[in-house]
């Protein structure tokens, strides 16, 4: 008797002080933030998605559409912005990124998702088909988190490389022709 007495003195002196006792929380889901509580900033609904192939699927979509400003909010690198995007996409008429094998993996606190896509132009289908990999990176599922850290982010394509290397080879092979020409 004493004892609750005791507690209800503690307490009532704490709500005269405007402080209230510490609770603990029990329900972890109310403990760690998620993606789908965040305040979205204009965000697609699908970027905030916990599954990177649903990223990478809204992603491609935008892409394909040639929304880039959209695009580009999949990205962690704000230097990709919508002109960048669509400088890099100038020579396609329609886009078309296609998701391949997704692999998800952690490292130090961070998740990271590996998506082999390839990239074609949907209007000149003869334009060489180009491949690489997407890695989306995000940070695990701690406490204190905060809804931003938990979704999905590009953090790299070599995409470009791949179609840098592609560049260079036909420009080589055409210096070679321009060269063989010269000396017939």
């Amino acid at each position: 008797m004493r004892k609750i007495f005791l507690a209800l003195a503690l307490t009532a002196a704490l709500a005269a002080c405007g402080k209230q006792p510490d609770t603990k929380v029990t329900d972890e889901a109310e403990a760690t933030a998620t993606p789908t509580d965040a305040a979205s900033d204009g965000l697609p609904p699908d970027y905030l998605s916990t599954d990177c192939k649903v990223v990478m699927a809204a992603y491609a979509g935008f892409l394909r559409e040639r929304d880039y400003r959209h695009a580009a909010m999949a990205w962690s690198d704000e230097t990709v912005d919508s002109d960048a995007l669509a400088l890099r996409f100038e020579d396609y008429g329609s886009p078309d990124l296609t998701i391949g094998e997704t692999s998800e993996e952690g490292a130090a606190g961070s998740l990271y998702c590996n998506a082999t896509v390839t990239l074609r132009d949907a209007d000149q289908l003869q334009k060489p088909l180009r491949q690489g990999t997407v890695t989306l990176k995000r940070v695990n599922d701690v406490p204190g988190a905060t809804p931003d850290q938990l979704r999905w982010r590009i953090e790299s394509s070599t995409l470009a490389e791949a179609e840098a290397a592609a560049t260079d080879a036909a420009s080589d092979g055409a210096k070679a022709d321009a060269k063989a020409k010269k000396g017939a």
